[in-house]
């Protein structure tokens, strides 16, 4: 097996100037106290620098995943081995190697750079750290490797539940030392690393726990153990053996479930590419569903379609909990808001295995884990900076390379070294300066449009290709009523128009897209010219302030486009958005935090209205109402709909639609 340097894949980083700049984002970075966006937020990262660790801009953090960005290929460990440490040493003794000495590189132009590596986490899903930190496994009789939780067997079955969730962490010394008195067999071979720092070390990956683990379990009591008999662990079992199926707490009947996959069917052309799981009906078919997809039925399909099957309103504190943990930006408010909505969920449980209303094994080991996730990101930081999506994408990319049956082992080194090189020729060489010669020039205008640097409107979004002049706007709209539209925008934005809107109409450039926060959002005119019907992408939620209070609305994008109202004046051009917008906008009855919004009957009708870039909030998709046809619930990628949106809801009179 080839296992390549880490020093020489680094230095090649720290050599490139792009790279290299890129490097110092850790020391670069603003400390904010009260936010926790990253892994250099955490606790154990302060407690490190206190130690006098990264006092260099060059010095390095990296975490270790065991399971594309700048994601370096150490190795490819062949199929499971007996003894992963024996694999891993190599890389270890490099790592103390150059935390100890340090990384020194001689540049061609006599610069000096000297970088101390450290690793700071070790990361993969639960059954492989579990390896890694020689704990027998969320299996044995202490299942948790953060805590000393002891599992219970209902019934004197084999499988351990662990439903104490204020069981004492685990000390250091339980991996320095090892403690077989609670499953774990071995020291731990991190522990000789100056930055080990016990269980947080290994950090909590949100793909696996709650896609993969979470949501498949909120799948399991749900949807199979309602439409498939063999599913039946979740059932309390009476002192005679027989199943109380009749007061199973997550009773639906099945018709009810296969309804809500139909309606995840019929909305999957409402829903945008931003989710990024394939919106199919998990109800019927779960063969090939990613950790992604289960993500999706979580936070979306769960309390969207099958809470109002059931009286079960704590499964909206687990999923808001979940929705949390997914954040990018989070803070301490946060946090004890994840923890109040995970321990509610908790007890709710405890509650009904009480009234024998479900059995003991709603208590997995995975359900466990969820009371250490507040724990872990005030240690190591925001579980999404850690995750193992990018390995993931990369297990996938050399998955599809390997080719060899026979000798794949070698075939995966060679890979691991071809890429290696080929990442130090993309460093050491700009391949584009070399071809500039031969490329032809191109007008970045061709592409995307921005506003002044100077105009009050520029928040630095664009206007994205393909475009139009404004004789393209009768396509959809006739000129009389886009100009009465956009005139009763002015007048709501306090615009003075020195002229006529009409002479001013030469200005307009029309958009198919716009860029907003790193995001691409779409609109009909893209559909239009690019056949796109499969997903929904066009949809948007928007705020508009009546009365100085934020109203919200949602609506279809027609087009993008910029205006100059002022001939003369180029910082007086804005970029505006033509919508369609929904007719009537609320919340749902049982959660009003859940947007809702109701959509004409007849297709033809239209609500136009012309708002700025700036008031676009999100993306949105829609998933059609069981009961009503008509009705749609709101959903935003990752957002948490934490205000009461019946009471913000716009109505059409206030942005003058008619």
């Amino acid at each position: 097996m080839k296992i390549m340097s880490l020093g020489d894949q680094l230095a090649r980083l720290l050599s490139n100037n792009d790279t290299r700049q890129m490097l110092h984002y850790r020391a670069n970075r603003p400390n904010i106290s009260s936010q926790l966006p990253d892994y250099f937020d955490g606790e154990e990262y302060k407690a490190l620098k206190a130690r006098h660790f990264f006092q260099s801009p060059d010095d390095i953090v990296f975490a270790l995943f065991l399971d594309d960005e700048y994601l370096i290929q150490l190795a490819i460990i062949p199929g499971k081995p007996v003894d992963l440490d024996s694999f891993l040493i190599p890389i270890i003794d490099e790592i103390i190697s150059l935390g100890k000495h340090g990384l020194i590189i001689n540049k061609l132009d006599g610069e000096k750079i000297v970088s101390k590596v450290h690793i700071v986490m070790a990361s993969g899903d639960i059954p492989q750290v579990a390896k890694v930190c020689h704990h027998k496994g969320h299996n044995s009789t202490y299942g948790c490797r953060v805590c000393s939780v002891k599992g219970e067997s209902p019934n004197n079955g084999r499988s351990l539940y662990f439903q104490d969730c204020l069981a004492p962490l685990r000390p250091k010394s339980d991996f320095v030392d090892s403690n077989p008195d609670t499953n774990i067999d071995t020291p731990n071979i991190f522990a000789r690393l100056p930055t080990f720092n016990g269980s947080s070390f290994y950090g909590l990956d949100e793909m696996h726990l709650i896609g993969h683990e979470i949501g498949k379990l909120i799948h399991k009591l749900l949807v199979l153990s309602n439409t498939t008999p063999s599913v039946n662990n979740y059932y309390y079992k009476n002192d005679d053996g027989s199943l109380s199926k009749d007061r199973y707490t997550f009773l639906i009947p099945k018709k009810d479930v296969l309804l809500a996959g139909t309606c995840i069917e019929s909305s999957r052309s409402k829903i945008p590419v931003s989710f990024q799981g394939s919106w199919d009906n998990l109800i019927l078919k779960t063969d090939g569903a990613r950790a992604i997809d289960y993500i999706d039925f979580l936070l979306y399909v769960v309390p969207i379609l099958l809470v109002p099957l059931l009286p079960k309103l704590a499964l909206l504190a687990l999923v808001k909990g979940c929705s949390i943990a997914l954040q990018w930006d989070l803070n301490e408010d946060l946090l004890v808001e994840m923890e109040n909505s995970f321990a509610a969920w908790h007890q709710f449980l405890q509650s009904e295995i009480n009234k024998k209303n479900v059995s003991l094994s709603v208590f997995s080991p995975v359900n466990h884990y969820l009371t250490h996730i507040p724990y872990i990101i005030r240690k190591v930081g925001n579980l999404r900076v850690y995750s193992t999506r990018s390995i993931e994408r990369t297990i996938g990319r050399y998955s599809k390379l390997i080719k060899s049956k026979v000798f794949s082992g070698a075939n995966a080194g060679n890979l691991v070294e071809r890429l290696a090189i080929r990442g130090y020729l993309n460093c050491a060489l700009s391949v584009e300066q070399l071809l500039d010669l031969i490329l032809p020039s191109r007008n970045s205008l061709d592409d995307y449009t921005e506003l002044p640097y100077l105009s009050p409107y520029n928040k630095k979004y664009q206007l994205w290709n393909p475009f139009e002049q404004s004789n393209y706007i009768p396509q959809f709209i006739s000129m009389e009523t886009f100009i009465e539209k956009l005139n009763v925008y002015y007048t709501r934005s306090k615009c003075s128009l020195s002229i006529p809107l009409n002479r001013t109409l030469d200005t307009i450039k029309v958009a198919a897209r716009a860029w907003i926060d790193c995001h691409v959002y779409r609109s009909e005119m893209y559909r239009k010219k690019r056949p796109e019907f499969c997903r929904g992408n066009q949809y948007i939620k928007l705020h508009v302030t009546y009365r100085n209070s934020p109203r919200w609305y949602v609506g279809s994008v027609v087009f993008y486009f910029s205006h100059n109202y002022m001939l003369d004046d180029e910082k007086c051009r804005q970029f505006l958005v033509l919508v369609d917008v929904m007719k009537e906008h609320s919340a749902i009855d049982y959660n009003k935090t859940i947007p809702l919004v109701t959509m004409d009957e007849d297709s033809a009708s239209q609500r136009f209205v012309v708002i700025s870039l700036n008031d676009v909030q999100d993306q949105v998709g829609l998933v059609q109402s069981a009961e009503y046809p008509n009705e749609y619930k709101v959903i935003a990628p990752y957002s948490i709909f934490n205000e009461d949106m019946k009471r913000t809801a716009g109505k059409s009179d206030y942005i003058k639609l008619r």
